[in-house]
């Protein structure tokens, strides 16, 4: 049976979410193949730059040091050159309109993530405190009502179900085609619950192919 524990992270060390502690899991884990949240076209930049910057880089270069694994690049390219601009338009928006509430919210999950690190990011209540910023996400858009702002959250989710779908898709790709026991996928946490979701209903339909652990 060929495994895969999801490890969902976050991409600049906060706190007890650090380089150390993910390098840990990974040793504790000893995957021989891990999944990682980058395309093949930006590959090259997770040695060079990328690594400079966020955390999961260095943790992966620091554990594959002294040992012969496979890093495998499971993103999807982004052609949109306006993506970040987007991206930015409507955060900022929703940031411009939050509540007090919505800003404690996100105070509370930075203050967990930096308290409680990995262990927290792969948890339930993580994904409960992440899904409630989510539904106070849509509710900021239906109060703003504009067409623009709507448009740019439908695409945002849309991108990001796309994203996640190839990911998937490409991790079930790469476990027909190569021989392997452990394997770990490294992910932004936001994508927890969806991730979780989308690789249960896969398994029903090619039942026998992936043993999916989730690391708590």
């Amino acid at each position: 049976m060929k495994s895969i524990t999801l490890v969902c992270t976050v991409h600049k060390e906060k706190g007890a979410a650090n380089v150390s502690n993910l390098y840990k899991i990974l040793e504790h884990i000893q995957p021989e193949v891990i999944f990682l949240e980058v395309s093949p076209d930006d590959f090259d930049s997770y040695y060079i730059t990328c690594n400079l910057e966020k955390l999961e880089p260095k943790a992966v270069i620091q554990y594959k040091a002294n040992r012969h694994i496979d890093l495998v690049p499971v993103d999807i390219s982004i052609t949109d050159k306006n993506i970040y601009m987007k991206a930015q338009r409507l955060f900022g928006m929703i940031d411009l309109h939050s509540t007090t509430h919505y800003q404690q919210k996100y105070e509370h999950i930075q203050t967990c993530v930096f308290k409680s690190g990995f262990s927290y990011l792969n948890s339930d209540q993580y994904s409960k405190d992440q899904a409630e910023l989510n539904e106070e996400d849509f509710e900021i858009i239906r109060k703003i009502d504009d067409p623009e702002i709507i448009g740019l959250y439908e695409w945002w989710n849309t991108t990001i179900s796309h994203r996640e779908n190839e990911m998937i898709n490409r991790i079930y790709e790469y476990s027909r085609d190569n021989t392997f026991q452990r394997t770990v996928f490294l992910i932004g946490a936001a994508h927890r619950h969806s991730i979780i979701k989308k690789g249960k209903e896969l398994n029903n339909n090619d039942p026998g192919n992936i043993e999916w652990h989730y690391y708590s």
